[in-house]
């Protein structure tokens, strides 16, 4: 009756060095497949926005001032998508508001990207085009003493 728990103890003792190896195995081998699987690669991609400030005439009385071209020069296989938002018109004691437009018909009040596609690795311009303020009400001042901030937000898609 003494030879079975031997036999037992070696039986256990080689099932117990053969999952120990088998655990350090998996060990040396899980890691390296986890590096490799959480590693970010980032997609070439190059993107530049160009903002061209454009003059007016003060003297204009025009409720509709130009405010600059915007275009972008991207390298990027696939499309993207340009947000902006402004902030009123601030001057040394009021408020203007006005309506951004795009001579494209953009929308940019109700939050209504600019929809771009790139085709490959070459730069493209693609224009988004002229962007024009519609002020509610006109200046009371000087309108070079009226500033403004514009957002421009991108989205880049594969």
């Amino acid at each position: 009756m003494e030879q079975i728990p031997k036999t037992w103890r070696r039986i256990q003792l080689s099932k117990a060095t053969h999952c120990i190896l088998l655990v350090g195995l998996l060990c040396l081998l899980v890691p390296s497949n986890l590096r490799a699987a959480i590693t970010l690669q980032t997609p070439s991609t190059d993107v530049v926005i160009v903002i061209e400030p454009l003059s007016f005439n003060t003297a204009d009385a025009s409720l509709l001032i130009p405010i600059c071209d915007v275009s972008l020069v991207a390298k990027h296989p696939g499309f993207g998508r340009v947000y902006i938002e402004h902030t009123p018109l601030s001057g040394p004691m009021e408020l203007v508001m006005y309506q951004l437009i795009s001579e494209n018909g953009l929308d940019f009040e109700r939050s209504e990207p600019f929809l771009y596609y790139v085709r490959g690795p070459l730069y493209e311009e693609v224009p988004i085009g002229r962007l024009w303020a519609r002020l509610i009400q006109p200046f009371k001042g000087e309108a070079q003493q009226y500033s403004s901030t514009l957002r421009l937000n991108l989205v880049l898609e594969k």
